[in-house]
């Protein structure tokens, strides 16, 4: 009896297409899908949702609870509506399709590709995964080309308010001040100008029971960033503290492109852009603080640096990781520290507020620089083991289509002979030839997006086989190990989460 799973996704992009991409629709044509399938008649139903989540993206509650369901035994067959539903970047799709299912003996279906892992190979949905990623990688290219084109016009709109400021109902790409929320960003800067440091200035803040920016924007029904029930919501932190000092929103200047992705749709792919790069507004929002405050704040933080870190974070020689670590549970930078069992990581909110129930444990470095060791190590024997599968079967793919165009081009020239020797009419000549043409047009435009995936392919393939051969060569985990491949480091209580420059991998 079949224990069955039914997968749903939603992204805002789908929303954005109507009712054929919605939740309702998805379980529509599932439902409808095994109502005739009797085989599945007498099994039971489980649904698991992602509603308004990226497919290219890692958080999806609804895909892990799933996961977790099979790896327990619960379920035994996933039914999606499209294989796009379990995500467009075709490594994950991949992985899932060809390795994760079958290792757990999970029928999968895809009911409007027409796909059954029951009685079809697992490559042959190989091709639409890398159409979707494509698809995907293309779609995210222009929303960023889109968003940057704008933000050059002086339209920054999109994204929630900044802590201090609200938007101007008359006008999307205008903002008022919010009172309440600009007193306490001010004070914020009188306190740091008159010398306090960013975790002094938020033990004052809690003394006084101001609440957070997250607490405050919940409060007004304004959006926030990342929902979550991290730290960040109950209590200042020096972290807090620390972001909106060094926010140059605050003088008036409206910035674009702090930040970038380097995984469409990964927010633990996210690093800083330099400066000069960045797309500013001068006088954009309305001055919460002069630009000498701002300036001289700037000033006396950079002489400080590594106040929120800890002294040890800058000057211990052991620190492999500097400026990597992060705290799961509230994202403030790890501060470091040294027992008799060796250099460590920790949250310094724990520290500062013993109040504060943080999640995040100590974490030793020889365990972390463990982890990554083991990690490469195996992502090396994985790579080794696989074959570059994708590239020959579209270079077959390609040959194929190629001969069916030299066809077309035979049918072509016998087609007119036989019209010349008078064997067939004109009637019937003129619309064979229109339909060979059409026919040869759509081949040629196919065998160009072809050629051009298969070049990004055989691009991906020999960056791989480079990076293979650079890690072959690690003989130790030291400080040009870190600086090449890992990008930061997540702690949480019982979980390491790594998130390389290459890809992202959970311990």
């Amino acid at each position: 009896m079949y224990r069955i799973g039914c997968y749903y996704r939603l992204s805002d992009e789908d929303r954005k297409q109507g009712e054929s991409q919605s939740i309702q629709n998805q379980r529509k044509i599932v439902t409808n899908f095994i109502r005739v399938h009797p085989e599945f008649l007498d099994g039971s139903i489980t649904e698991f949702c992602d509603d308004g989540i990226t497919g290219t993206g890692s958080y999806r509650p609804g895909l892990d609870s799933l996961l977790s369901k099979i790896k327990s035994g619960n379920i035994n067959c996933v039914i999606v509506k499209d294989a796009s539903r379990l995500g467009r970047n075709y490594i994950d799709s991949g992985f899932l399709q060809e390795r994760f299912f079958p290792e757990h003996n999970v029928r999968f279906v895809s009911v409007i590709d027409g796909y059954d892992s029951l009685s079809q190979p697992r490559d042959s949905l190989a091709f639409n995964n890398i159409i979707n990623d494509l698809y995907s990688k293309d779609l995210s290219e222009k929303v960023k080309s889109v968003k940057y084109s704008k933000a050059r016009n002086g339209e920054i709109a999109g994204g929630p308010v900044c802590y201090g400021f609200r938007k101007d109902p008359q006008d999307k790409y205008s903002y008022l001040i919010d009172a309440p929320a600009a007193r306490i960003v001010q004070k914020i800067f009188y306190l740091a100008d008159m010398g306090y440091n960013p975790r002094e200035i938020a033990v004052i803040l809690n003394k006084k029971n101001i609440s957070t920016p997250a607490l405050y924007k919940k409060s007004h029904n304004v959006p926030v960033s990342i929902p979550s029930k991290s730290a960040e919501n109950l209590q200042w932190t020096g972290g807090i503290v620390y972001r909106l000092l060094r926010n140059p929103r605050f003088t008036g200047d409206g910035v674009f492109g702090q930040h970038t992705r380097l995984l469409p749709g990964r927010a633990e792919s996210t690093v800083p852009v330099p400066e000069k790069d960045w797309i500013v507004h001068y006088g954009y929002y309305p001055a919460l603080v002069s630009k000498k405050v701002f300036l001289k704040v700037q000033k006396n933080m950079n002489a400080k640096t590594g106040q929120i870190r800890g002294a040890s974070y800058r000057k211990n020689p052991n620190n492999l990781f500097r400026h990597k670590i992060i705290c799961g549970g509230c994202g403030c930078p790890a501060g470091t520290g040294h027992n008799k069992t060796g250099f460590f990581y920790r949250c310094p909110t724990k520290k500062e507020f013993r109040t504060l129930e943080c999640p995040s444990s100590v974490v030793h470095s020889s365990t972390i620089t463990r982890v990554i060791q083991n990690v490469l190590n195996a992502y090396i024997n994985t790579c080794c083991n696989i074959k570059p599968g994708n590239v020959d079967k579209e270079t077959r793919i390609l040959s194929t289509l190629k001969c069916k165009k030299e066809d077309i081009s035979g049918s072509k020239l016998k087609l007119y002979e036989e019209y010349r020797s008078g064997t067939i009419s004109r009637e019937y000549y003129l619309s064979q030839k229109k339909y060979l043409l059409n026919s040869e047009t759509e081949l040629i435009k196919r065998i160009y997006v072809l050629e051009e995936q298969l070049s990004s392919l055989k691009e991906e393939e020999r960056n791989k086989r480079q990076r293979l051969t650079e890690m072959k060569n690690i003989k130790e985990i030291d400080q040009s190990v870190i600086d090449n491949f890992v990008e930061k480091v997540v702690l949480y209580p019982h979980k390491i989460k790594i998130v390389w420059k290459f890809q992202d991998i959970e311990q």
